[in-house]
């Protein structure tokens, strides 16, 4: 029986990244990008001997009739270019998050910047000091959201530690791969983004959560977001 994309890609991780098991850092979705990358051959190769399990000369009958050897080279030499580090990198969520943050760190000098450039041209201290909030708002740390502990902490384990992270992942994929963060949590930080007035994040992720779990939503919002109460299942 052939392999869910999930298992095959945490396959095709193993074996890039020489190790017995991905521990859930395989990013699925970019695994897969990776192996379309490479040629028909190829790509044919990696599926018959690893997703189909066949041996090298069956391999090779399903790859145009070559020999075993010739497979065991091509699925080698497969293996090689998902290895360079254009195309491995990404297929790690561990990697996805640091390169998240790093590039929140740029954007984070950048609004101070330009919150610099605006303070010279504004008229009008109150004004000034709205732009001011908004942005201290997005520099607060996860933990003034008032998180439980379970959520708090696996948040901080994946290098969450502001708002504006959260704020950088749109993909409710990318927060479904965070260790420890299971429905209950995710329901979790999703009201408390809302509580906090992070409605279009929050709103966004509550559709794909409802769209994941064919409509049945795994926490419900009152009042436009206000007065909220997490329902779990």
């Amino acid at each position: 029986m052939a392999m869910s994309d999930h298992d095959y890609a945490a396959c095709i991780y193993r074996q890039v990244f020489h190790v017995g098991t991905d521990n859930g850092d395989a990013y699925t979705r970019e695994v897969l990008n990776a192996i379309g990358t490479l040629t028909d051959n190829e790509q044919a190769a990696l599926e018959s001997y690893y997703r189909h399990d066949k041996n090298f000369e069956q391999t090779g009958q399903d790859v145009g009739g070559i020999s075993g050897s010739a497979a065991r080279n091509l699925v080698n030499k497969a293996l090689r270019k998902l290895r360079h580090e254009s195309r491995a990198h990404k297929m790690s969520v561990s990697n996805v998050i640091h390169d998240m943050g790093e590039q929140l760190k740029d954007n984070e000098r950048m609004i101070t910047e330009l919150y610099r450039q605006i303070e010279r041209l504004l008229l009008g201290e109150s004004v000034s000091k709205k732009i001011q909030a908004a942005l201290e708002e997005r520099k607060m740390k996860i933990d003034e959201l008032e998180l439980s502990s379970r959520t708090n902490n696996a948040l901080y384990r994946a290098g969450l530690e502001k708002v504006e992270s959260i704020l950088a992942i749109d993909d409710l994929y990318d927060l479904t791969k965070i260790r420890n963060l299971g429905n209950a949590s995710l329901s979790e930080l999703v009201v408390k983004m809302l509580e906090h007035g992070f409605d279009d994040w929050a709103l966004k992720m509550q559709m794909e959560i409802d769209a994941k779990v064919g409509g049945k939503p795994l926490w419900r919002v009152e009042n436009a977001g206000r007065n909220i109460s997490p329902q779990f299942d």
